[in-house]
C-alpha cells in the first residue's frame, strides 16, 4: 500500500466560543465573535486534514442547546463533519475532516465523554478517538475511564485526540512554580497540583503501544498547552494537557503546540497538530 499522510489538529475552543467563558456556564449565552474568526484563521494557516474539536458547544441546535446552532463544519470548511454530544449539556466535541466520515460511536457520557469515528483514508479504515474527561475527575477516574474506552488492543491506524486534563510522566514540571500560578485561580493549589502530578494516564497509554506525538518529535522538550494568555499571562501553571496520540503503524514526522497572535486570543488552550504517516 502507497504510505499516506494525514494531518490532524485538536483545539479545545473554550465553550463553542460562547460567553459565559468561566463556571458555571450559565446563560445567557453570547457568541464571542473575535475568538471564533481567531480560530478560523489558526485553522486555515494550518490547513489540517481532520480538525477535532472539543468544547464544540451548541451542536444541535435544540432546547438542550438553548436554540443555538453552531455548524462547525459550514464554519471551518470542511466537507464532511460529525458532532458528538456530552451528556444531556450543550456540550460536545466535533470531528471536521477532508476524509469520509464512516461511522461514529457515542458514549455521550457527560465527566467521561468518549466519541469514536471511522474515517474513509484513502480506502483504508482509520479510528479516530476523541477523549475529553472532566476536569474533576481525579487521576485515578481519569485512568479508569481511558481503561474502560480506549481499545486495549490497538487497531490499525488508530489515533486519540483530546484535551485529557492529565499531564505527561515524561515531562518535567516544577510543583512550586505550578502552585505559585495556580494560586490565582485554584482554592486550593497544593491539592490541585499534587493531583495534577499523579500522572498515571499517559504511562497506561503508552503500555498499550500508543505513541505521544509531541513526545515523539521533543523528546527532552515540553511546550504547555494552556493558559493562552485569553486566560492568564502568568505561565508559571503551564501545563501540556492537549495531546495526539497514535498506533505504531503511524511514523510521527512532525508534532507541535501552535502558539501565534490569533491562537493566544482564541481560547484558553492552544491548539496541537501532529503530522502522521501510515506504515501499515
Amino acid at each position: 500500500m502507497e504510505r499516506s499522510r494525514i494531518k490532524i489538529m485538536h483545539y479545545n475552543i473554550l465553550h463553542g466560543f460562547h460567553k459565559p467563558e468561566v463556571l458555571p456556564f450559565d446563560p445567557p449565552y453570547e457568541l464571542n465573535k473575535d475568538r471564533l474568526k481567531a480560530t478560523q484563521e489558526v485553522t486555515r494557516v494550518e490547513n489540517p486534514d481532520v480538525l477535532v474539536l472539543t468544547e464544540a458547544c451548541f451542536g444541535v441546535g435544540d432546547e438542550k442547546d438553548k436554540g443555538i446552532k453552531m455548524d462547525y463544519g459550514k464554519l471551518f470548511s470542511f466537507p464532511y463533519y460529525i458532532f458528538a454530544r456530552r451528556g444531556d449539556y450543550e456540550w460536545g466535541s466535533a470531528i471536521l475532516s477532508k476524509y469520509p466520515i464512516l461511522n461514529l460511536n457515542n458514549n455521550k457520557r457527560g465527566m467521561r465523554h468518549y466519541a469514536e469515528a471511522i474515517l474513509d483514508f484513502n480506502g483504508s479504515p482509520l479510528t479516530l478517538g476523541v477523549s475529553h474527561p472532566h476536569p474533576d475527575l481525579s487521576e485515578d477516574e481519569k485512568l479508569q475511564y481511558f481503561k474502560e474506552v480506549v481499545p486495549a488492543k490497538l487497531p490499525k491506524r488508530y489515533i486519540l485526540a483530546g484535551d485529557f486534563n492529565s499531564i505527561s510522566d515524561q515531562d518535567k514540571y516544577d510543583r512550586d512554580e505550578m502552585i505559585k500560578g495556580f494560586r490565582s485561580f485554584a482554592e486550593n493549589p497544593e491539592l490541585v497540583v499534587d493531583e495534577m502530578l499523579n500522572r498515571k494516564v499517559l504511562p497506561y497509554l503508552r503500555s498499550i503501544g500508543l505513541v505521544d506525538s509531541y513526545k515523539s518529535t521533543h523528546p527532552d522538550g515540553l511546550d504547555y498547552t494552556i493558559p493562552t494568555d485569553y486566560l492568564s499571562k502568568d505561565k508559571r501553571s503551564g501545563m501540556r494537557m492537549d495531546f495526539i496520540m497514535c498506533s505504531p503503524d503511524f511514523l510521527v514526522e512532525d508534532a507541535y503546540v501552535v502558539k501565534n497572535q490569533n491562537a493566544e486570543k482564541a481560547s484558553d488552550h492552544y491548539p496541537v497538530v501532529a503530522v502522521l504517516e501510515d506504515q501499515s
